[in-house]
């Protein structure tokens, strides 16, 4: 593909997620917190900005098995080859989906997805950062087919971009539609934790899968969002790796090698060892220590999703280090962010350096001669705005309190 049509998207998305706030305080419903929103939004990215680096490996392992594995061969502009890719994606994505539910080590990279207690568009776009670097093998079945791997990333992108909307509490039931696709309603279920909905609805576009294959779930009783083990933090990044944490531990406090092993390949739920005292209900985690920082925060959504945007798009004609210079800025933003709401000194610190590390580069770079200047002029100048409003914006925060 010569373009990431995720990244093409990435306007819509934040528009959308807009107007969600606009219709949401118009109906008097809270849908919203900005931690929690803009945990989320920095999870997609942190995700987003990996794949730069490994979606054409992607491509290039399934292109590799289509070599040895394929018994025939569909042509790209025969629409069935689409129609079929389409559908064959959908079935493996439902399998590679529950697999990362019943697995220890799969729901591991998973449960970032659903650890949010609210349930928003902006929830659509908690993505985890290593389910990537697994969930191609569950596509490797549709090259025996011929199906050819670009027809298989096109249809999963358009798979993943379906997705999107129906992570809203604005839309209810939708009648017959319901019979056949993944909507709102159904997907709520899947993102519940009361007792009837878990390990429920795992269709990405056809519910028919649920339904055929028994783990389907009707929205009848309000849904509880989140995980069973709610995430106490705002950070993206240690979002990506709690679960991990966890289940290294549970690992290791079996009573027998054997039991420590076969954890990684068991369902969440089974563990020997598990007490009473560890069944967790410390829900409804909202800090935010940075309120005067609200209105800095919310604006560098749109800055670090251009800046996504642009990787995404040209992520095959920028020189590799601008690439990764890119990706770094965005996980210090990421990291940052959570850093600023849980009012770390290593945030604000980290929200300094962000801005003064490319101000300075560029600055070089003009003064040298060697880069076009505009470009780097317009960095320039985003840099020493944003620095200028940060560094305001705690003076004055300081100051208020040294008033009080």
């Amino acid at each position: 593909m010569k373009f990431n049509p995720i990244g093409l998207a990435i306007p819509f998305f934040l528009g959308l997620m807009i107007l969600e706030v606009v219709v949401a305080k118009k109906r008097k419903k809270p849908l919203y917190r900005l931690n929690d929103a803009m945990t989320d939004i920095g999870s997609g990215m942190g995700d987003q900005a990996l794949g730069i680096f490994f979606t054409a490996a992607n491509l290039a392992l399934l292109t590799f098995f289509a070599d040895f594995l394929a018994l025939g061969q569909w042509q790209m502009d025969d629409p069935w080859t689409w129609v079929i890719s389409m559908v064959g994606v959908d079935f493996a994505f439902y399998w590679y989906h529950r697999f990362c539910h019943r697995v220890n080590w799969a729901w591991a990279t998973h449960a970032v997805h659903h650890q949010s207690e609210d349930y928003n568009l902006a929830v659509a776009l908690r993505q985890p950062f290593f389910a990537k670097y697994f969930s191609w093998i569950f596509y490797v079945p549709l090259l025996v087919i011929g199906l050819p791997p670009l027809a298989i990333m096109g249809s999963l992108a358009f798979n993943l971009l379906y997705q999107f909307w129906i992570h809203t509490q604005l839309i209810g039931k939708m009648g017959p539609y319901e019979l056949v696709f993944n909507t709102p309603s159904h997907h709520r279920v899947h993102h519940g934790t009361n007792p009837q909905y878990i390990d429920k609805n795992y269709a990405g576009i056809l519910i028919v899968w649920d339904r055929l294959f028994g783990t389907f779930a009707e929205e009848e009783e309000e849904v509880v969002y989140g995980t069973i083990k709610p995430v106490r933090s705002w950070s993206a990044v240690w979002s990506n790796f709690s679960v991990w944490q966890d289940l290294w531990k549970k690992s290791r406090r079996q009573k027998n090698l054997w039991d420590s092993l076969r954890l990684w390949w068991m369902p969440p739920e089974w563990d020997p060892s598990q007490t009473a005292s560890e069944v967790f209900e410390d829900r409804g985690y909202n800090e935010n220590q940075s309120v005067h920082l609200n209105g800095y925060l919310s604006s560098q959504v749109l800055l670090a999703g251009a800046v996504m945007a642009i990787l995404m798009l040209l992520d095959q004609t920028l020189p590799l280090w601008v690439s990764v210079a890119g990706v770094g800025w965005v996980f210090c933003t990421i990291l940052a962010w959570g850093g600023l709401f849980e009012n770390k000194t290593w945030g604000k610190a980290l929200e300094l350096v962000k801005f003064i590390v490319p101000l300075g580069a560029a600055l070089c770079f003009i003064f040298l001669n060697q880069f076009d200047p505009p470009p780097l002029l317009a960095v320039a100048g985003v840099c020493t705005f944003y620095l200028l409003w940060f560094s305001l914006k705690e003076y004055r925060f300081k100051k208020s309190l040294i008033a009080a």
